[in-house]
């Protein structure tokens, strides 16, 4: 019987990516692919959209989560590594009557850190595409469309290149959850392979396998049907109407061609299908007549005629309403279960987040509750919320750090979203076993910190009073001036305590108007901190 640390079931992007960060990790692991070849599954059959991050609300906060940490990864990885892909924009437009969808699309992009929406008036939705009918519209312009088959390909390569197993033709009929050994079907034989971990990543085959392992896991499927414009796309960003139940609506995307596509709809199938069922991936052409109706919305002028059956995807949904991506533990198998829309753009976000569950399994309990989003009231730049966070003005962004058991400063990251950098710190933590305060508490769900940190220098928060303490130092020691209410007043006080004492410190700077300035956090670059620190969190991480 072959032995690993760890088996990844399912070679779409989720499940390669999650192999790939195992691999740097130091795991011996083998990613497991029914199909004759990796990507073949949900990876291939879907938008190749890379979404900014716009839908997701509180009740959502992996996907949240996920999808704006996986943009950030995603568009920096084919940069890296040259696969074809393009920020084109998209637009989100509303008719008249229904412009308040907008306001809660903006409210949840807000939520979520994604700051470049632009809400548009009908004039300027038809300056920027002048065959779009709407009311009002949002332009996010970080969406963007990518080559799914060549990123693929590309984390395929990265895996084989880092030392792990990509095997295609090899079925997992069984899995042993307690004792995490595999039932693998291959040319008509098996064969048993033993892990200290499992994770099912099998798509639509997901569902199947959690059940086999003793979850009570409900599975709905959603099929969507794509038509292709016959002729030169009308657009030059990505067009979607308002969401609907189940979906984002029949929206118009572009591949990298620059070929039109409308879809998916939303074609809920029967309880019970199977996810090979005969004719699940044909068109039905009864589908053309809604798809005309639903494109016409936004196009009018859409030509009858006009559209050709394209293809089908299949989506593994846990209800019928919006639901989470769900990552649960069942003995030595941890099952990510319901990755749909943005299983692509979050594929690597999600692989960061399994790789740490994988390897650290009573930490990745504790993350199946996940974090509540920051804030999006709170004023930037400021001081964070979370320990361990700071706010970095360069690239504004949010920065993570630790001080390792040697007391050397380590940067873990820069991240568009606070929640993710609390997070990473907190992963660090775990992985190196260090005794320190963690963001995060039992549940999963990120608690701030009990007191809040000062904008301005000279400035503390004292707890036991509840009020904001000036102080400055002289000749080593902590003077004291005095205990305000007010954050601002401290702050002004310590200035004139400076001045009065005559000494020759930094004051808290005021503009123009007389209005405080607050201070921006002063990070060190990371290139100072040791060029080993990234591979002693990478050892300290292996199985």
């Amino acid at each position: 019987m072959q032995k690993l640390d760890a088996v990844v079931i399912g070679a779409g992007c989720v499940g390669l990516a999650l192999t790939r960060e195992l691999a740097k990790r130091g795991a011996r692991v083998a990613c497991l692919e029914q199909a004759s070849r990796w990507g073949e599954g949900i990876t291939s059959r879907n938008s190749e959209v890379v979404h900014a991050g716009i839908y997701y609300g509180d009740a959502l906060p992996r996907k949240r989560r996920a999808c704006v940490r996986g943009r950030e990864l995603l568009y920096a990885y084919c940069a890296e590594r040259q696969i074809p892909h393009a920020k084109l924009g998209k637009l989100v437009v509303a008719q008249a009557g229904n412009e308040a969808g907008l306001d809660l699309i903006a409210r949840q992009a807000a939520a979520a850190g994604v700051l470049d929406l632009r809400r548009l008036d009908a004039t300027e939705v038809a300056d920027l595409e002048p065959n779009v009918c709407a009311a009002a519209a949002l332009l996010s312009p970080s969406t963007g469309v990518v080559d799914s088959a060549a990123f693929c390909d590309a984390l395929r390569d990265d895996c084989v290149d880092l030392g792990a197993i990509v095997a295609t033709g090899h079925r997992v009929e069984a899995v042993d959850a307690e004792k995490g050994v595999l039932q693998v079907s291959v040319d008509s034989e098996t064969m048993a392979v033993e892990a200290k971990a499992v994770a099912n990543c099998a798509g639509l085959f997901a569902p199947l396998l959690a059940r086999q392992a003793g979850l009570d896991v409900s599975s709905l499927f959603a099929r969507g049907s794509y038509y292709a414009l016959k002729g030169d796309s009308p657009f030059s960003r990505l067009v979607y109407p308002l969401p609907e139940p189940g979906g984002l609506g029949v929206h118009a995307t572009l591949d990298l061609g620059g070929r039109c596509r409308f879809g998916p709809d939303v074609e809920w199938l029967p309880a019970g299908t199977l996810p090979d069922a005969p004719g699940l991936f044909e068109v039905d052409p009864a589908r053309a007549a809604p798809f005309y109706a639903a494109v016409r919305t936004y196009w009018p002028a859409l030509a009858d005629g006009a559209l050709a059956p394209d293809y089908v995807g299949v989506r593994p949904k846990l209800s019928r309403t919006a639901a989470d991506f769900q990552v649960v533990r069942s003995g030595r198998v941890l099952h990510l279960l319901g990755i749909e829309s943005p299983g692509l753009t979050a594929c690597l976000a999600l692989a960061e987040e399994a790789c740490d569950a994988v390897l650290n399994p009573r930490r990745g309990q504790r993350r199946v509750a996940l974090a509540t989003p920051p804030d999006p009231t709170r004023a930037r730049p400021t001081s964070s919320q979370y320990y361990g966070v700071r706010w970095h003005a360069p690239t504004k962004k949010w920065i993570a750090f630790l001080d390792d058991a040697n007391g050397r400063h380590k940067h873990l990251g820069l991240f568009a979203d606070e929640a993710a950098a609390a997070l990473a710190r907190d992963d660090a933590i775990c992985r190196l076993g260090l005794a320190r305060k963690l963001n995060a508490d039992k549940s999963g769900t990120l608690v701030p910190k009990p007191r809040p940190s000062s904008r301005y220098l000279g400035v503390a928060w004292h707890a036991p009073l509840k009020r904001w303490s000036a102080r400055y130092k002289l000749n080593g020691k902590n003077t004291h001036v005095g205990y305000f209410a007010d954050e601002g007043a401290a702050a002004l006080a310590y200035n004139a305590s400076i001045e009065k004492a005559g000494l020759n410190k930094r004051r808290n700077p005021v503009d123009a108007a007389g209005k405080l300035v607050p201070k921006w956090p002063v990070i060190r670059s990371p290139a100072r901190r040791g060029r080993g620190a990234r591979g002693r969190l990478a050892a300290a991480a292996t199985v």
